[in-house]
């Protein structure tokens, strides 16, 4: 077991979730966070959307991040923090920054040997993104009417007809992002696309029966 901690993630896509403020629909940013003002430095795993600010620890390098990309498998990613792979970078980060007071605030100030290891530290980061691309199991953000590609295919896929309740369909977009998420896939508002696949099939079926 490993010096720093990180909890184990409910399935591999769990570090992608989608930004409520970006439209369309895209990821939030995802963050590998290094505590050190915590005793001892600590890590966690951030998310922020678009129109999040910098927090001031951030801002002043009290606490320290690293770009993870949200579509890295995240099992892997959190059990290869708590073995301990990435240890002696964090330590070499920690051991180099001294937070000082400089006339204003409490600054985390790096020495040479901390941007030596967090530049390391961000190139193996970025190779779980490249490892996720060379899988062929990337999957990300999807749109549900893309992840369908049309109402013929999501009627046959999910089982809805025009007689679909709203109750029924709340428990067939649940059933689908569970599905998805198998897959690699975060689907964005399933439950809407469905309700537009059940009332377009609700209206074809009124006007053959107008006709």
């Amino acid at each position: 077991m490993g010096k720093y901690v990180l909890p184990i993630p409910e399935d591999s896509i769990s570090y992608c979730r989608i930004d409520p403020s970006s439209s369309p629909a895209k990821a939030m940013g995802v963050y590998l966070e290094l505590d050190l003002e915590a005793d001892p430095p600590a890590v966690s795993i951030e998310h922020t959307m678009q129109i999040d600010g910098i927090p001031m620890r951030v801002w002043h390098g009290r606490v320290r991040r690293y770009v993870l990309s949200p579509i890295i498998d995240a099992v892997e990613f959190a059990t290869d923090v708590n073995n301990g792979a990435f240890d002696q970078l964090l330590d070499r980060i920690a051991a180099g920054v001294k937070i000082e007071w400089d006339g204003n605030n409490w600054v985390g100030l790096a020495m040479l040997d901390a941007e030596n290891a967090a530049y390391e530290l961000q190139e193996r980061l970025d190779e779980y993104e490249e490892e996720s691309m060379r899988s062929g199991e990337v999957g990300g953000i999807w749109d549900a009417g893309a992840w369908w590609t049309n109402i013929a295919i999501a009627a046959e896929d999910t089982g809805i007809t025009d007689k679909t309740t709203d109750d029924e369909l709340c428990r067939i977009a649940e059933e689908a992002t569970r599905a998805a998420r198998a897959e690699n896939v975060v689907l964005y508002d399933p439950e809407s696309y469905l309700r537009y696949v059940r009332d377009e099939l609700r209206a074809k079926k009124e006007e053959e029966e107008g006709r």
